[in-house]
Parts: structure tokens; C-alpha cells; sequence
């Protein structure tokens, strides 16, 4: 998700977007894993695949059933000066954090769905800020996926507070 940004059309009419982005990755219990027009949710402590949805076709009900189920997944953020460019349907670009180059598509950088903890390193992990509880319950409970949700304007404010030196030109 954008929180500061600025698009427009390249010289071959193709839409782009840059600016300071939020990423975001999940760990603990759960896995989310787009699969075609569903949502797979994973238990990582059993592998075993615990519920699917259709994101379009829920009201935030399945995400408040999951939750409820096996808890909130803690999610993690940090802010990147990232560009995406249109690539068919898709907007799609890349973040350097830590020692990872991340390739990103769609708000939070994974079509709406965090990024998976588990893949990425150590030093990517370390640059990572832990989101608090009731603002990772907001954004499984936003509805947004493919797009963001009733959570975006949260947030962006948190990410605001979270990473002032992000938001401030520096002097020259």
C-alpha cells in the first residue's frame, strides 16, 4: 500500500505508481496463499490446509471465523521507496529490505495478502517492525485483498507514526 506516492502514464501508455510503501508479512500458525480466485489458509504447525474463501464473496465474516479459531497472525511492516509498473492486469515492482530484493505485486505487496515470514531472510526479518495486535485484527477484518480494505486508513497512520524518518526530506 502507498502511503505517499505519485503515478501516472510512461511514454508507451502504461499506468506506474512510485513512492514510500508498506509492506507487510505475517508469521505465527497461519499461512495465506492465493490460489486462482481463493484464498487458501494454512496451518503451519500440521501443514494441513484449514479453510479456503473467495475473498469477493465474504463480508470479513470468514476472516473473524479464522481469527477467532486460531488467534490473530502477527503481522510485520516496513516502508520502502518502491515503483510499480503495469505488467498485463497487474501492478508489479521490487523492494530491497535487508539483503532481499522482494518482488511486490498489489497493495501490501502480495495482492493484498502479506508476505509469507518464512521466506524471507534473516536480515530482511530484522528490518521488519512488529504491527500491534488490534491494527493486525483491523486489517484481517477489512475486507480489502486485491485492494486495500477499511483498514488502510489506519494504516497509513500508523505507518506514519511508526517510520517518521521515512516522511522528512533530508537537508541537502
Amino acid at each position: 500500500m502507498f502511503i505517499k506516492s505519485t503515478g501516472g502514464y510512461d511514454c508507451t501508455g502504461l499506468q506506474y505508481a512510485r513512492g514510500l510503501y508498506l509492506v507487510l508479512a505475517c508469521r505465527d500458525r497461519l499461512r495465506f496463499d492465493r490460489q486462482g480466485d481463493q484464498v487458501l489458509v494454512t496451518d503451519l504447525e500440521t501443514g494441513l490446509q484449514v479453510a479456503s474463501y473467495r475473498p469477493d464473496e465474504t463480508d470479513g465474516s470468514e476472516y473473524s471465523r479464522i481469527l477467532d479459531r486460531y488467534g490473530p497472525t502477527t503481522l510485520f511492516a516496513c516502508v520502502r521507496k518502491v515503483t510499480l509498473r503495469q505488467f498485463g492486469h497487474f501492478m508489479m515492482g521490487e523492494a530491497q529490505v535487508g539483503d532481499q530484493r522482494i518482488t511486490l505485486s498489489g497493495p501490501y505487496g502480495h495482492d493484498g495478502l502479506p508476505l509469507q515470514w518464512e521466506k524471507l531472510s534473516p536480515k530482511a526479518r530484522d528490518k521488519m517492525t512488529r504491527l500491534p495486535d488490534d491494527l493486525a485484527r483491523s486489517y484481517w477484518r477489512g475486507n480489502g485483498h486485491n485492494d486495500v480494505g477499511s483498514e488502510a486508513p489506519l494504516m497509513r497512520q500508523w505507518a506514519l507514526q511508526a517510520f517518521p524518518e521515512k516522511f522528512h526530506r533530508r537537508s541537502r
